[in-house]
């Protein structure tokens, strides 16, 4: 077709794109805006006058790949790498890709490729190609190093060197390599080193720490190697353990750090008798335990495996108090009393401790005493060396395993007051009888006295309760013989022993007593019984005045006669009613005997104006005389003290006869002597 004039219509097409068409006059044409890595059909036809077109004739033709983009190579293991890229533009279902490594090939279809079977820590020159290959046309190779882990550490070993600080170590698995380590702890990184020991401190006590170690080679990080481990635990301190008598409180204080369990332990005798679990230090109550014993008890802290012996403390439970305190005996200076065992410590080792304190204003009192021998498990105790009627505070504690003292128990007593003493009879009557005695005790003045009155017979008997030394028993019969018994009391009724002593009541007074005279020397008496007569009654009469010396008589009978009286003298005749032989009061009477008429003398002696009158005085008492001389006319009488024995009356008539009456007096009585007379002289009579 030389010498025409032709083009050529060039078209191109891809499965993936639409027809692109291109016109030329020249007989070759550079297609461009092609996909890489496509299948491309061209047609070419030639296009002559007229715009005819020829047939056209087609040729398949590629395009390059392009070089594989976002080439990675991950390590998977110590042997395996996994090798990923993208995917490329144009037809992938015509690309395969090939895999270059270290001289060995390896082909893919996808995206990845798994190397297996390297070495670890081992770094490799990997490239990855696009290749399409039906037309045997490959893009350019990208370049990447694929690296294996390096292995990881070996024969970790994780100790704990204290509470805060562990010691690691571990081996690498391949000595030739020089490897970094990078260390860890609880997910965070602690430091990268060189060596194949570290040591990690500042850690908390008793904590669980989980460490990792990582091999570091060719800036790769091997699989880590993991371990746990518990720092160490100090131990509790301040432990204690309280007692009542039936439990026991522990309490202490927690170490610093994690503590995950606290074991108590109670243990008596090495027998485990109560264990409790806790997780904090809160305290723990072991309960129903035996008073009086001795514990032990132990503490065990755990944290994870970490287990830590706290020690133990030993302590005792209260022991119990004792019973009720007996009163079993009291003297004057002893007290003797029992108490009842304490509850719950019959297996136990126990003892008593008694205190005993006088309970009265006294500076000894202010002395609590402990008797010597309250070291004994007996459960009776007799105090001496006391003072007698003095109030006493008896205290009695058990005493328990390391001598632990319970509550106390009390008693609140007297000693026996000593009896009283002197007890004299001061006066009595015919119905009482007055007592007083003595009491030298400390305390006698606070005491009251028990009276008790009775008769031998047993019909009567009387009490009374004074609060002296003193006492007046009335309302009495008269008469009687009395056995009367003091017993001095405290001011709780602790009585002392009885002091006896017999007294008697006067008899009462006889009465209607009367006297008659029989004669100038001679009195009766006459009475009537006392009331309250009874057998053995005798009378004692005493007569005085009118006797020298006094004169008495003991009589069975309600009379008798005195004779040998003086006359003219006032006699005091007394009776006394006796019985058991003491006197009543007397019943006096009294009582003149008459006296013994004078016989008078009477003389002129030669007088004519004078009459002298002379007398013997007479046996016995005269008051006085009443000399009475008279005549025809005149009456004169003369009374004269019992003195005189001679009276002369003067101024008389001469040659007269006179008469004299002479009288006696003594007391009531009058004896009057017979008359006689006598008669003056006529003359004087001087040779008289």
């Amino acid at each position: 077709m030389d010498g025409l004039s032709v083009y050529y219509e060039v078209s191109c097409k891809s499965s993936q794109s639409s027809t692109n068409t291109s016109l030329t006059t020249n007989t070759s044409i550079q297609l461009t805006a092609l996909s890489p890595g496509n299948q491309y059909t061209i047609a070419i036809c030639t296009i002559g006058v007229l715009g005819l077109k020829s047939s056209s004739i087609s040729i398949i033709a590629y395009t390059s790949p392009n070089a594989v983009q976002n080439l990675q190579a991950s390590p998977l293991s110590t042997s395996s790498v996994n090798l990923t890229w993208s995917q490329l533009p144009g037809n992938s279902s015509l690309l395969s890709y090939k895999i270059q490594i270290n001289g060995s090939f390896f082909s893919s279809s996808n995206f990845s490729l798994l190397l297996t079977q390297l070495q670890p820590g081992t770094s490799y020159n990997c490239s990855v190609t696009a290749l399409i290959t039906a037309a045997n046309l490959s893009g350019p190779p990208q370049y990447t190093l694929c690296i294996t882990k390096p292995k990881p550490v070996a024969s970790l070993n994780a100790t704990s060197t204290s509470t805060t600080e562990m010691y690691l170590s571990w081996r690498p698995q391949d000595e030739n390599l020089s490897y970094q380590y990078e260390l860890g702890m609880n997910g965070a990184t602690v430091r990268i080193q060189n060596n194949v020991t570290a040591i990690v401190s500042n850690l908390t006590p008793g904590t669980n720490y989980t460490f990792t170690v990582v091999t570091i080679l060719n800036n790769l990080r091997s699989d880590p190697v993991q371990i746990s481990a518990f720092t160490g635990l100090d131990k509790a301190s301040n432990i204690s353990a309280v007692g009542t008598s039936v439990s026991m409180r522990v309490q202490w204080s927690g170490p610093a750090g994690s503590v995950s369990l606290y074991t108590i332990t109670l243990l008596l005798n090495g027998i485990i008798l109560q264990t409790q679990n806790q997780t904090d230090a809160t305290p723990v109550v072991f309960s129903n335990l035996f008073p009086g014993t001795l514990y032990t008890v132990t503490l065990g802290i755990t944290s994870g495996p970490v287990q830590v012996n706290s020690g133990s403390v030993q302590n005792a439970t209260l022991p119990s108090p004792p019973g009720v305190i007996k009163l079993t005996q009291q003297t004057t200076n002893t007290l003797s009393i029992i108490w009842a065992q304490p509850l719950n410590m019959s297996s136990a080792d126990y003892r008593f401790r008694v205190l005993y304190q006088c309970n009265y204003s006294n500076s000894s009192c202010n002395t609590v005493n402990t008797l010597n021998d309250s070291s004994s498990s007996k459960n009776s105790s007799t105090i001496t060396g006391l003072s007698a009627g003095s109030p006493y505070i008896i205290t009695v504690q058990t005493v328990g395993a390391l001598g632990y003292l319970s509550s106390s128990q009390q008693i609140f007593v007297y000693t026996c007051p000593n009896s009283v003493s002197s007890v004299n009879v001061d006066s009595f009557s015919e119905h009482s009888i007055f007592l007083s005695w003595q009491q030298s005790d400390i305390l006698s003045s606070v005491y009251s006295y028990l009276l008790t009155v009775r008769s031998p017979n047993g019909t009567y008997i009387l009490q009374l309760r004074v609060g002296n030394i003193t006492a007046q028993l009335q309302s009495l019969q008269s008469a009687s013989l009395y056995n009367i018994s003091i017993i001095a009391q405290t001011a709780d009724g602790t009585q002392s022993s009885a002091m006896t002593i017999t007294a008697f009541t006067k008899p009462l007074p006889v009465v209607s007593l009367e006297a008659k005279l029989l004669n100038v020397t001679a009195v009766w008496l006459n009475w009537t019984r006392p009331l309250e007569f009874h057998d053995g009654f005798s009378y004692r009469v005493q007569i005085s005045n009118c006797t020298e010396p006094s004169r008495s008589l003991l009589v069975t009978s309600q009379n008798t006669t005195f004779t040998n009286l003086q006359p003219g003298t006032l006699c005091l005749f007394s009776v006394y009613s006796c019985s058991n032989g003491i006197e009543g009061q007397p019943v006096s009477i009294s009582l003149y005997t008459k006296p013994f008429a004078v016989i008078p003398i009477m003389a002129n002696n030669g007088s004519n104006s004078s009459l002298v009158v002379s007398w013997t005085p007479p046996v016995g008492h005269v008051g006085q005389y009443v000399l009475n001389i008279s005549c025809e006319d005149m009456n004169r009488p003369v009374l004269l003290n019992k003195t005189e024995h001679t009276y002369t009356f003067t101024q008389l008539a001469a040659a007269t006869v006179y008469t004299l009456t002479f009288v006696t007096i003594s007391g009531p009585f009058e004896e009057a002597s017979q008359p006689i007379t006598m008669a003056t002289c006529k003359y004087v009579n001087f040779t008289q």
